[in-house]
């Protein structure tokens, strides 16, 4: 019943998208979208930073510079993980996503930790989990 007024809305969202990244070509190359109820539309996730990055942007995530507890860094990685589930991001955005919304010293920390490391080519290539260990031993 639900699946019409869901199939309306990713089908804007999908136009918009492509109108935005200078795609209007008519529909002729737009990705296909699920029609068969299911629910899984993992053939159709995003493969361009850009586009996870807006999508992450909308829920509105939290920032982080600093934790006076780790409890406080635990809830932060809580929050964004939240996130990450309900937008089904693949865990090649996630390491990239994440460090966007660190500011302050946690931006200081992490963007020495990423040069030492190789900058951009490193965290590309890092691992969620991997992210979230070095971010629990800062």
């Amino acid at each position: 019943a639900d699946l019409l007024p869901s199939l309306t809305a990713r089908i804007t969202d999908e136009i918009r998208q492509n109108e935005n990244n200078g795609n209007n070509d008519n529909g002729r190359n737009a990705r296909r979208v699920n029609t068969e109820g299911s629910g899984n539309d993992r053939d159709a996730q995003p493969t361009d930073i850009h586009v996870w990055l807006e999508r992450f942007q909308k829920q509105k995530p939290q920032t982080f510079s600093s934790a006076s507890t780790p409890v406080e860094a635990e809830h932060w990685i809580a929050h964004i993980e939240k996130i990450f589930e309900v937008l089904g991001c693949g865990d090649q955005f996630k390491a990239r996503l994440a460090t966007y919304k660190l500011e302050g010293d946690a931006h200081s920390l992490w963007r020495a930790y990423k040069q030492a490391k190789g900058g951009d080519a490193y965290v590309a290539t890092l691992p969620w989990n991997d992210f979230r260990d070095i971010f629990f031993l800062q």
